[in-house]
């Protein structure tokens, strides 16, 4: 079992806590769960998780090790501003990658149109939005609301921790003895001559006084940019609990402008299950997007992005001509996801991206006229096939021979600078495609399942980079593109 450590937080006047799995250098991922709840009950979906996450999952107010609410009741505004503010401090200048169980799905749903910029990747584990109201239920909701405060209700006390966990794995068939034990640890609490009571405030069952507008919500899902993965149970309950059919249901998908949907076999709603809901994440949130300065790249997400490329991602990122693909040049994985990506075999030359023209002669041979030919064209959108040195692995040669290229943009220069070694890259030029992609978001639609990060810095150009072959007695344009040929007396073949 992967160990959690508690992080508190003031939140608007509140002591939250937050459950982290820490792992300093990885991807974050913030998880939210649902009504009744606590974080802890992600630590199975954690455990199951696929590659390297800096998991974060705070119990919302009024759960868990979080202070309760100073209201005597509960509504959606307090928990997005909660998590506006959470948000600050995970991951204050990238967005996030979401997770949202039940009541935290349609709070990071509503969120995530509210705040765009501010969400990366979201997957949704049936949070479908509540039941449909009409007005003319407003003053029976009210009068009831008024009904409970005056009466509030209690919460069902347990003999003890077993007990408790007994009540789990009858509502939840999957949890063995162990988990259900672990997780009665968490969601309950000892309370003196009651035995245990879960870690609740009571005010959560209290009905909202304000209907659900359904309008409302589709109104902020439709604002959603990130690509969102819809995560139903093929056992749930939830559509009939909230009296949806298959057309109700479908037209709240359609809300989503990038939805990807997953029907997890064997699985009901509950999230404690962990292992069937944790298998269809990972895929959804593998690509992180980066908003960097087109001139004034933020260091750390520059770092960020070079400590994605050393754990062996790929990247799709700016250069002064076009978008590129990219990966470390020791990563024979990554050499061969550009090439399926690009659907280009072993006799396409791909590109060593250099800091500077004394890196290039570390993988190339270089003679003075070659040199002050480079010099007068670096850095910019040309790439050089030069003749290999000996020591340079054969993968990233072709017939003795390397491409290199120097890059103009301030961000892939930041990037290389951070990753203190070149990269190995290609043009982004999809197969069927005549033209490069030039916009981030086009590049993420394309790209969200086959990359680990795409680096938006504003449009590109669709002209990729020219390439001159230096390798033999003359100059030769392989490829005439951005970069001018006035500078060259060559030939073109």
């Amino acid at each position: 079992m992967r160990s959690s450590a508690s992080e508190f937080h003031p939140i608007r006047g509140l002591r939250y806590h937050v459950r982290r799995w820490r792992s300093a250098d990885a991807p974050k991922m913030v998880l939210l769960h649902g009504w009744m709840d606590v974080s802890a009950s992600f630590q199975f979906m954690v455990d199951a998780l696929q590659g390297d996450w800096d998991v974060y999952a705070p119990d919302w107010r009024g759960y868990g090790l979080t202070d309760w609410g100073k209201a005597d009741c509960y509504w959606f505004p307090d928990y997005l501003a909660d998590l506006d503010a959470l948000l600050d401090r995970i991951q204050p200048e990238a967005p996030v990658n979401l997770v949202g169980h039940s009541l935290g799905g349609n709070v990071a749903a509503l969120y995530a149109g509210a705040r765009p910029e501010r969400v990366a990747r979201f997957a949704n584990l049936e949070g479908f939005g509540m039941a449909p109201t009409r007005p003319e239920q407003a003053p029976k909701r009210y009068a009831r609301w008024l009904e409970e405060l005056r009466d509030p209700p209690g919460l069902r006390p347990y003999e003890d921790f077993s007990a408790l966990a007994e009540r789990l794995r009858a509502g939840n068939r999957r949890l063995s003895k162990d988990q259900a034990d672990f997780l009665a640890r968490h969601w309950g609490q000892e309370v003196a001559g009651k035995g245990v009571t879960l870690r609740g405030d009571p005010a959560h069952k209290i009905v909202n006084p304000v209907l659900y507008h359904y309008e409302e919500a589709r109104a902020c899902w439709q604002e959603i940019r990130a690509p969102v993965l819809w995560v139903e149970g093929a056992e749930s309950e939830t559509p009939q609990r909230l009296h949806l059919n298959a057309n109700q249901l479908a037209e709240r998908r359609a809300a989503f402008r990038n939805l990807r949907t997953a029907i997890v076999p064997d699985a009901s709603r509950s999230a404690a299950g962990g292992r069937p809901a944790a298998r269809g994440i990972p895929g959804a949130l593998m690509a992180q997007f980066f908003s960097i300065h087109p001139t004034h790249p933020q260091k750390r997400l520059v770092h960020q992005a070079a400590e994605i490329v050393r754990r062996g991602g790929v990247i799709a990122y700016p250069t002064d001509s076009c978008y590129a693909l990219g990966c470390d040049r020791g990563n024979t994985d990554g050499l061969a996801r550009l090439r399926r990506i690009r659907r280009i075999d072993e006799n396409h030359h791909l590109t060593l991206m250099c800091r500077d023209l004394s890196e290039i002669a570390k993988y190339a041979i270089v003679d003075d006229a070659q040199f002050q030919l480079m010099k007068s064209a670096t850095p910019g959108s040309y790439t050089f096939i030069l003749r290999a040195r000996r020591e340079v692995p054969r993968r990233l040669t072709r017939k003795k021979t390397i491409g290199v290229r120097v890059p103009g943009h301030p961000v892939a220069h930041a990037l290389l600078a951070e990753l203190d070694q070149p990269m190995l890259s290609t043009t982004l030029l999809l197969p069927g495609d005549e033209a490069p992609l030039s916009e981030a978001e086009a590049v993420r639609a394309r790209l969200e399942h086959d990359v680990e990060l795409v680096i938006d810095a504003g449009p590109c150009g669709v002209e990729p980079s020219t390439v001159i072959d230096l390798s033999g007695e003359k100059a030769r344009v392989l490829r005439e593109g951005k970069g001018s040929l006035a500078p060259f007396a060559v030939e073109r073949v």
